[in-house]
């Protein structure tokens, strides 16, 4: 490693108990770190995305309207909001790979019990808590992702790490609705938490949080970095940045996450598509949306101060549209308005996670 790489990763040369010096290039492994992070999210998302599968079946086998469970959803997103707003606290306190962890183990957990739901009460108290510890890994993502890739490639790494989201809808709409001919959904929930549970404990066991900590852990050196949840709160305080950078994300989501969650349940019951149609549908929409993001992230890398820029153009893109989707009726104008509304729905995120960080950074 020359010494301009030791600097832009912060790395220092350095001296094991011993007194040896030892060099140390973990830069390589910040494509690990993305991969498993990437995996951690993907896996949050297929969490979240069953319902929107599974919501017709289990309406009918619990006897209860579909109206009253869309009240599911809402439970859900009221405990990941929550936890959005508290995990980037926890997270600078016990670091990353922990903070993964204690998102995804108890979402593992919370999971697999929402199969044996028998009342409305029961499945409401368990969206809930998914939705708190699926909250809970995004913050922690962005941070470890923000320590392993410089500024000049966080466009990138970041439109790739959120492309989970995106498989997440492909996955989801291409094998769910299959999946569900073969097996009630209570089996399809119980098959999720325990893939959840594995990737809580690679979390645990792969990750570093940082370069620096990587050289520690080889050298025996001792942590600094005790992290400072006060100086945190202060900040987000008094950045203008980061307000309006929130105020933007929280009107794009409304639009991506109503539109992922209830729209194959509209076109079956409004359109009369199959579920099988309707999930081919969505499916696309999220393909388009896996293409399109790493792209535009790295166009924001080589266009450099140009992010907020392009979040705008994005988000009048999507803003249009959703109203055109919202006009048309048949299958092959869904099929054709799909991947325009997947590309317009999602490609904003990794460049506003991308602005948060850099605007931490200036801070």
């Amino acid at each position: 490693m020359t010494i301009a790489e030791d600097a832009r990763l912060n790395i220092q040369p350095c001296t094991d108990q011993a007194g040896t010096a030892t060099t140390i290039s973990p830069k390589p492994y910040r494509w690990v770190v993305l991969g498993i992070a990437f995996t951690a999210l993907l896996i949050t998302f297929l969490d979240r995305l069953a319902w929107a599968n599974a919501n017709l079946l289990a309406s009918k086998s619990l006897g209860l309207p579909l109206a009253e469970l869309g009240v599911f959803v809402t439970a859900f997103y009221v405990g990941y909001v929550a936890a959005n707003a508290l995990a980037g606290f926890v997270t600078d306190r016990i670091g990353s790979r922990r903070m993964l962890f204690l998102a995804l183990a108890p979402l593992a957990a919370a999971t697999f019990m929402f199969g044996f739901t028998s009342s409305f009460a029961m499945g409401l108290a368990l969206q809930a808590m998914m939705g708190v510890f699926a909250g809970a890994d995004y913050a922690a993502g962005v941070k470890i992702l923000a320590s392993w890739f410089e500024p000049s490639e966080r466009g990138r790494a970041l439109g790739l790490y959120l492309t989970a989201p995106s498989i997440g809808v492909i996955l989801a709409n291409a094998v769910f609705p299959s999946a569900l001919d073969l097996v009630d959904w209570r089996a399809l929930y119980w098959g999720l938490g325990a893939l959840t549970a594995i990737g809580a404990l690679t979390c645990l066991v792969a990750l570093t949080d940082s370069p620096d900590e990587m050289v520690r852990n080889a050298t025996g050196m001792p942590s600094t970095d005790s992290g400072d949840w006060r100086r945190g709160l202060s900040l987000v305080a008094r950045n203008k940045n980061l307000v309006l950078i929130a105020i933007a994300g929280f009107g794009a989501n409304w639009g991506t996450w109503g539109f992922a969650f209830w729209a194959t349940a509209l076109m079956v019951r409004g359109h009369q598509l199959t579920r099988v149609d309707a999930g081919a549908v969505t499916a696309i929409f999220g393909v388009a949306a896996a293409v399109a993001k790493p792209l535009y992230g790295y166009l924001s890398d080589r266009l450099g101060g140009k992010r907020r820029s392009l979040v705008i153009y994005d988000l009048i893109g999507f803003c249009i549209m959703l109203v055109v989707f919202g006009q048309i009726e048949s299958k092959g104008a869904f099929l054709l308005a799909a991947p325009l509304l997947g590309v317009t729905a999602f490609i904003y995120s990794p460049l506003l996670a991308a602005l948060i960080t850099e605007s931490v950074d200036r801070s």
